[in-house]
């Protein structure tokens, strides 16, 4: 759908590169060490990371936006540097922080999702033949119908992990909301 949409407007903006493709992640839900949030009142105060249209709307909802890039989370998240991050269900399990977030918000009503994006250089897409570019239009294809399956099942796999039970380090029993 990603990919359809950008085929339909085309931006000016991309006229110097060819896309092969685009492929967004799984929704974009917000994940708190702390405090559940459950209304949008909940988010007033909130140290959350954000970046891009993310951080506009957690401003706007009374929220601390607080940009930092992805390898920079966990560990401010588990030293409580920020108390919620704005991602997608897969970096539950692909980022760890199933272990140092106790609550999940589906929150897609105000999210996104992250759009990733494959081009090639115009000028060096015209430079190949036609049975050239056909082929990459081929493979583009193929990989973009994977990428979205795979997103698919990182984003359950993410939530699979979230929400089996968990044991403490003391072995008292720790539920998730």
């Amino acid at each position: 759908m990603a990919t359809d949409f950008f085929n339909k407007y085309n931006p000016k903006e991309w006229d110097d590169v060819h896309v092969l493709y685009v492929s967004p992640s799984g929704p974009i839900i917000l994940q708190t060490i702390n405090k559940p949030v459950k209304t949008l009142e909940d988010i007033k105060g909130l140290k959350i990371r954000a970046v891009g249209q993310m951080a506009d709307i957690i401003k706007e909802l009374g929220g601390v936006p607080v940009p930092l890039q992805m390898p920079d989370v966990y560990d401010s998240l588990r030293r409580g540097v920020i108390e919620g991050v704005t991602v997608d269900l897969s970096t539950l399990k692909y980022w760890k922080f199933a272990e140092v977030t106790k609550y999940v918000t589906a929150d897609w009503q105000i999210g996104t999702a992250i759009t990733f994006y494959w081009v090639i250089s115009k000028k060096k897409w015209n430079t190949l033949s036609p049975e050239i570019q056909k082929v990459f239009t081929e493979v583009a294809s193929e990989a973009r119908d994977k990428q979205a399956a795979l997103w698919d099942s990182m984003d359950i796999e993410g939530r699979d992990l979230f929400t089996k039970p968990r044991w403490t380090d003391d072995r008292s029993f720790r539920g998730r909301s």
